[in-house]
């Protein structure tokens, strides 16, 4: 009886929610000129703030007002429902309205993979994840889903996608990057933008001139690296060719391009000679959160602030707290009144900002539907990139027979049991627990004695990379045959210099299991190909029917 209230509890709330959600107001869109902008709404419009909670109490509310932000962002903290989330949004906007009549820009980070804000089902699947497609026309799709999503939420600013090159080492970007490769980045990259861009969402690059290959993050401590990985600006300068779109500024400091050692967030050697001159980039800068510890180098949180406006950023991320935003707003205010933030520079900024909302104002449609968390076309885009990873895995090479026994090795109770059905047979499951090294060591080699056995490992984590990289070392040719690894934690030197058999996922895809064991199946059936390539083929139709 209990269960039926609760159903029909959240029924009747879906149904309000729908209601609701179709009378909202409609916030005027009619952007005021930049002569008719008062001091105090020119030195908001540099200002991108969070705020804590799912709702605006009255002192947010007052806040906001009074320092008539540019832009907010919501994290995790902000979003619980999809009806909750678009009420927000639409709140935020009537402040911006009556308090500065400039539309706002509303952000979220929406990469995919680990760094999700709107809990989509499916989620999306990380940048490695999509990288290891190498599909632009996919990606593109990927990118307008997305955008679609968070337009039906009242979003208009993602802060994706990541531009940074992968490496083959663990770094604090892991699977958040969508290749190795700049050109392979700078490609789907751009077409994910692009997608993002169809759906009226305004893309955001990060970040720039590319953090690859460091391995302390900056939200901790400050980061110094003699030289930008090779190649990293060949991605940017492809994504500086749209318009409009941001680029947000790393706070890692590169000694080679800029000698005074400061972040280049803060340097205006690189922000105004190397990403605005040579990279002919009219879009929006953006710093990342100045609340991290990377661009802490002395002085106050407001001369930091004021340093990364001088430095060439046209938005200033603050992301937390109303007393460090009211504080930086005052500064600001103070420097352009007295002349240390000249006006021609502030009147530059809020120009440049101005032009992109009106831009995203004028293709300003209402919400296709009532925003809900499922999505039935990034479920088939996922299922599409899923096939498209196992057709172009090395599981075709697997020695597998219609005699061919299985093992697992997954600490995922989920991909186990998926693949224990997909198999249609009973394999042997053990947990991956490298807690227990002697004792996984001696079941491993136990197990692949068997010449008619295939043992399947699921690897999560750096720490169980390392575990089977130091076994398959020392397997022989023939019992490394039999032995299959399903990747979905990101990539290791070790690892990709060895001949394996390897499914690189990156992501733990809601039917993984499921998928690679019909895949097994078909080998074992001596099928020409996994039969999750006909959703590849069925979904590329889909693909190239995309405006």
């Amino acid at each position: 009886m209990r269960k039926i209230s609760q159903l029909v509890s959240l029924l009747l709330w879906n149904w309000l929610g729908v209601v609701l959600f179709l009378h909202l107001p409609t916030v005027a869109l009619a952007i005021p000129e930049l002569q008719d902008l008062s001091l105090e709404q020119k030195v908001g419009q540099l200002l991108i703030v969070g705020f804590q909670g799912t709702e605006l109490d009255a002192a947010t509310r007052k806040h906001f007002e009074t320092i008539k932000p540019g832009a907010v962002i919501l994290f995790k903290r902000n979003i619980a429902t999809p009806f909750q989330t678009s009420l927000l949004n639409q709140s935020l906007q009537e402040i911006a309205n009556r308090s500065s009549r400039v539309p706002l820009l509303l952000a979220v980070d929406q990469e995919g993979g680990n760094v999700v804000r709107i809990p989509t089902d499916p989620l999306l699947p990380s940048a490695h994840a999509l990288g290891a497609s190498n599909d632009p026309k996919l990606l593109f799709s990927f990118g307008r889903e997305t955008g679609t999503v968070l337009k039906n939420l009242g979003f208009n600013m993602n802060l994706a996608p990541v531009l940074d090159l992968g490496s083959y080492q663990w770094d604090f970007l892991g699977t958040r990057v969508f290749s190795t490769n700049p050109q392979t980045v700078g490609q789907l990259g751009t077409k994910f933008a692009e997608g993002l861009l169809s759906a009226g969402i305004l893309p955001t690059a990060k970040h720039y001139p590319g953090a690859g290959g460091v391995k302390a993050d900056t939200h901790l401590t400050r980061v110094m690296a003699s030289n930008p990985e090779n190649d990293q600006k060949v991605p940017f300068q492809e994504f500086a060719q749209i318009y409009p779109s941001a680029i947000m500024m790393s706070h890692v400091a590169y000694t080679s391009l800029d000698p005074s050692g400061l972040p280049a967030s803060l340097s205006h050697k690189i922000i105004s000679e190397k990403l605005r001159q040579e990279l002919n980039f009219a879009g929006i800068v953006v710093t990342d959160d100045l609340l991290m510890k990377g661009v802490q180098v002395g002085g106050s949180l407001e001369k930091t602030a004021l340093r990364a406006v001088l430095a060439g950023n046209d938005l200033i991320m603050l992301s937390w707290s109303r007393r460090d935003q009211w504080r930086v707003y005052q500064y600001l205010l103070r420097a352009a009144r007295s002349g240390t933030l000249p006006k021609a520079t502030l009147d530059e900024k809020v120009l440049r900002i101005l032009k992109i909302k009106k831009i995203l104002a004028s293709n300003q449609v209402s919400p296709r539907h009532f925003p809900g968390w499922a999505s039935p076309r990034l479920a088939s885009l996922n299922d599409a990139l899923l096939g498209n990873i196992l057709a172009n895995s090395s599981l075709k090479s697997l020695a597998i027979s219609p005699e061919t026994q299985f093992s697992i090795f997954s600490s995922s109770a989920n991909f186990t049991e998926q693949l224990r059905r997909s198999l249609g047979q009973t394999p042997e499951t053990f947990a991956f627990d490298i807690k227990s090294p002697t004792q996984l060591h001696r079941t491993v080699f136990s197990r692949l004695s068997d010449h008619h056995r295939v043992l399947i490992f699921l690897v999560q984590s750096k720490a169980q990379y390392q575990w089977i990289s130091q076994v398959t070392r020392q397997l022989p040719a023939e019992q490394l045959s039999r032995s299959l690894i399903v990747n979905i934690a990101g990539p290791e030197q070790d690892l990709t210099k060895q001949k394996r058999h390897q499914i690189d996922a990156f992501f733990q895809f809601p039917h993984l299991g499921w998928e690679v064991g019909k895949a097994l199946r078909g080998l074992s059936e001596s099928s020409l190909r996994p039969p999750t390539q006909a959703l590849l083929s069925n979904e590329q139709s889909r693909v190239e029917s995309d405006p």
